[in-house]
């Protein structure tokens, strides 16, 4: 495989990122719903914003998006990979990234979401330190 590049995105990248999370479907491993470009647009411009992308030979294969919170927080929002670079080490410097992203804005914990039926996502979070389980409950109310 080639060199696979991570470097903070640009508006130029919003399209492919957009791709990439819409093609994931239900096996991407992601947060939260549809991805939207006026989203990227604030979060670009937000000095808490992290936001990057994975590229190999120039082209845009992965992406993380995330932010540093109040205090010592930072919360992992979208994580995807193209579905022809899963089980490569995109995940992985994505991950990377984020984490030094992270502290390079003084967090000192990163957080993120993962469907409790979804394994695959766990164990990837694992695989960088994190563990399962934590204070709060979610807890939601359809309206």
């Amino acid at each position: 495989m080639s060199e696979i590049i991570v470097r903070r995105a640009t508006r130029q990248d919003f399209k492919a990122v957009q791709e990439i999370h819409l093609a994931g479907g239900i096996e991407m491993l992601t947060n939260g719903g549809p991805m939207e470009i006026a989203d990227m647009e604030l979060h670009i411009g937000d000095e808490n914003g992290i936001f990057g992308v994975a590229e190999i030979e120039g082209e845009i294969v992965g992406f993380i998006y995330g932010e540093k919170l109040i205090d010592r927080w930072a919360f992992a929002h979208y994580f995807a990979v193209r579905p022809d670079y899963r089980g490569s080490t995109v995940f992985k410097h994505l991950g990377e990234y984020f984490i030094d992203q992270s502290k390079s804005r003084g967090a000192k914990y990163i957080f993120g979401y993962a469907n409790s039926n979804n394994e695959r996502l766990i164990n990837f979070y694992k695989r960088f330190g994190f563990t399962a389980g934590g204070t709060y409950t979610e807890l939601i109310k359809e309206i």
